[in-house]
């Protein structure tokens, strides 16, 4: 028989084999932490998959420690015994609310904010907001400091399109730090086609008023005089136009919609006329609409000051306008005709001889013929909003008021051609004919 001592050698040499394959080296040790002390390098480098891979490995290494939260699994239990252990009239009873924040864990905290920040830039947006929202739960925000992530979450909402969610978390970086003006500025550019004017309007003037003299957007101050004007603030409107031409003044566009305000809505003549003439300087031979209008309405205003030789020579500058736009109805009558004519000598071929590029050129000559439709629509809405036969009545009653009967005529006669007050045309016309058949 051997003795113990002769045992104990093999023994001893067993158990340390067994030690060697139970105890990891250090260096596995080393490996299984490595992802967490790497992850900042790659987001630095933009690998950001392999940054997100990282973190989330360690978030469930984390995750998977954590038990105080979870419930322990039941399935191995009989179901007397579990009706035994679970009362749910209990547990309803018992219920406790928790709230949003669970505790301060500055580790959980960043590395669901540095993930949020990976899946961002990897356009997984959902996700990202998902970890924004968990990173949040484990760290109380701080004034004038954590408000930069709820910017990163409205920049979040904003790529995703959604301009409601992204207008709210702008106003919770803002109310986060008000001391931040750039806030103010975004929430304004925001709001700015949405129903919240009176908002829009409060943040874009607290930004100018931070920005002083030093305002490198001149739009700011068109922005702020549409929005006035959306709510009726004209007088608001007339200011804010005049900031942004003193800073555009070669905006004819603004100097008619000036003009135009002016006009309609406050009543200053003198104003609507040095914005119209400065618009008719400026604005572009093409624009015909505007142009137009321009005359037009400086016409009205010479006619209220009873300037009647004035006027007829101002509509009479609008009538030409007026016949330009029709000569380029006509045109486009005559192209669409000859179009037309095309296409049915196209469809006449297919209709005899089937052929795939013949059928292709028949599409296309279709497809024109609806965009060249559509551009005389167009343009007939644009001449019938230049009041052709207003116009004309507005020319007869000043000729009228001159003596000018044999042109009063002419233009009550093209009134009824325009079919603008017929009646009372005719019944003018009648007049001035007694009128000068009598000789008074």
């Amino acid at each position: 028989m051997q003795s113990r001592h002769a045992l104990a050698g093999p023994v001893f040499i067993a158990l340390a084999v067994m030690t060697v394959f139970l105890i990891p080296w250090p260096e596995a040790r080393l490996d299984a932490q490595e992802p967490l002390a790497d992850y900042v390098a790659l987001y630095s480098k933009g690998d950001y998959a392999n940054a997100y891979e990282a973190i989330r490995k360690r978030l469930l290494a984390i995750y998977d420690t954590r038990v105080e939260n979870r419930r322990v699994p039941t399935d191995f239990i009989t179901a007397k015994k579990l009706e035994e252990r679970v009362n749910i009239n209990d547990l309803f009873r018992n219920r406790v609310a928790e709230g949003f924040f669970i505790e301060r864990n500055i580790e959980l905290y960043t590395l669901h904010l540095d993930a949020a920040r990976c899946l961002f830039r990897l356009e997984r947006l959902d996700e990202s907001l998902n970890h924004y929202g968990q990173s949040l739960r484990f760290k109380e925000l701080e004034p004038e400091k954590d408000d930069v992530i709820l910017l990163e979450i409205a920049d979040v909402y904003k790529k995703r399109g959604d301009n409601e969610a992204y207008a709210r978390a702008l106003e919770a970086a803002y109310s986060l730090n008000p001391r931040n003006y750039e806030y103010s500025l975004r929430l304004g550019t925001a709001l700015y086609r949405t129903a919240e004017k009176k908002r829009a309007i409060f943040h874009l003037e607290r930004y100018l008023q931070w920005k002083g003299d030093r305002v490198e957007d001149p739009g700011l101050y068109l922005m702020i005089g549409n929005l006035n004007e959306d709510i009726g603030r004209y007088l608001e409107t007339v200011r804010y136009y005049r900031e942004y031409l003193a800073a555009k003044p070669g905006d004819g566009y603004i100097h008619f919609a000036l003009g135009h305000l002016a006009f309609t809505r406050t009543g200053d003549f003198d104003l609507a006329r040095r914005s119209f003439d400065r618009a008719l300087e400026l604005l572009p031979e093409s624009e015909i609409f505007r142009r137009s209008k321009a005359y037009e309405y400086t016409a009205d205003m010479a006619m209220k000051d009873l300037d009647f030789e004035k006027a007829i020579r101002l509509y009479g500058e609008t009538i030409v306008f007026q016949d330009r736009i029709k000569k380029l109805l006509e045109e486009k009558d005559r192209e669409i005709e000859k179009l037309s004519s095309d296409i049915r000598g196209v469809k006449t071929s297919l209709m005899k001889k089937p052929d795939f590029d013949t059928y292709n050129q028949y599409e296309f000559f279709l497809e024109e013929e609806s965009r060249l439709r559509l551009e005389r629509r167009e343009r007939l809405y644009s001449y019938s909003k230049l009041h052709a036969g207003r116009v004309r009545w507005n020319i007869a009653e000043c000729s009228e008021r001159l003596g000018r009967l044999d042109d009063a005529m002419r233009y009550y006669r093209e009134c009824i051609a325009f079919d603008y007050n017929s009646s009372r045309a005719r019944d003018r016309i009648v007049k001035i004919q007694l009128k000068i058949s009598r000789g008074y």
